[in-house]
């Protein structure tokens, strides 16, 4: 949300929104199906 304080924290780090969502995914998926 607008308010939330998870991405501006990040943003306040210098990881802007679409890349640290773009590194979440990334991971998750990355940790293979038996850990999701």
């Amino acid at each position: 949300t607008a308010i939330s304080m998870y991405p501006r924290m990040w943003a306040a780090s210098g990881v802007d929104y679409p890349t640290l969502l773009a590194t979440m995914v990334e991971t998750a998926l990355a940790r293979g199906v038996g850990l999701r």
